[in-house]
């Protein structure tokens, strides 16, 4: 049997008592035999139950992505703020750290999206650089402030390419709260890519 995650796991004596959840608490169960004395049971409600059902492994495959994308901005974002120079120093170190501090929550509520989706949200460091579509960053030493604000800027169109694909997806599938959270985050991006514009001409 396929293993799946929901949100409650409970020890069950019989059947009939996976009958009374189903009945009394309208859950859809998943059950497998783990010893001589339990069948381990897995609920869920139907949180989920407008969405496509062909759809939700595309959804979630896309918001993985979207993290992965995002982990690959947050070490460019990292990289910047630690690293650059000049006259401009404060507001930009400013502008970086506020931006790798949003986005660092963000994360965390689109892993958790997965997850809600009843799938599961990718994660390590190695797996994230993998799938990441966000090149390296400039050299630390030698980059100059428009270096770092372009390599910045270009992570954060792969992250709202990303994030627009995804939004259609959930939208076509009709997962209104995933295509929120994308909205969201497309909107947030694109300011910031607004103001990194701004600073290079």
């Amino acid at each position: 049997m396929e293993r799946l995650h929901f949100a409650n796991k409970k020890p069950v004596e019989s059947e009939s008592q996976i009958q009374q959840d189903l009945i009394f608490k309208n859950l859809e169960i998943v059950c497998e035999i783990t010893g001589p004395e339990y069948l381990w049971c897995m609920s869920v409600t139907k949180a989920i139950e407008n969405i496509e059902a062909s759809s939700v492994d595309q959804i979630a495959s896309h918001l993985n992505q979207l993290v992965a994308d995002s982990y690959g901005l947050l070490g460019q974002l990292h990289l910047a703020h630690w690293n650059v120079e000049g006259t401009d120093f404060l507001p930009l170190h400013q502008m970086f750290q506020d931006q790798y501090e949003e986005l660092f929550v963000a994360i965390d509520d689109i892993a958790e999206r997965v997850r809600a989706l009843g799938k599961y949200a990718e994660g390590g460091l190695q797996k994230l650089a993998t799938m990441s579509k966000v090149n390296e960053g400039p050299s630390a030493s030698a980059a100059s402030a428009k270096d770092f604000v372009s390599s910045v800027l270009l992570a954060h169109e792969v992250v709202i390419e990303q994030a627009v694909a995804g939004r259609k997806i959930a939208a076509e599938a009709g997962d209104a709260e995933s295509e929120d959270l994308l909205i969201g985050r497309v909107r947030i991006h694109q300011k910031a890519v607004w103001f990194l514009n701004s600073y290079l001409k």
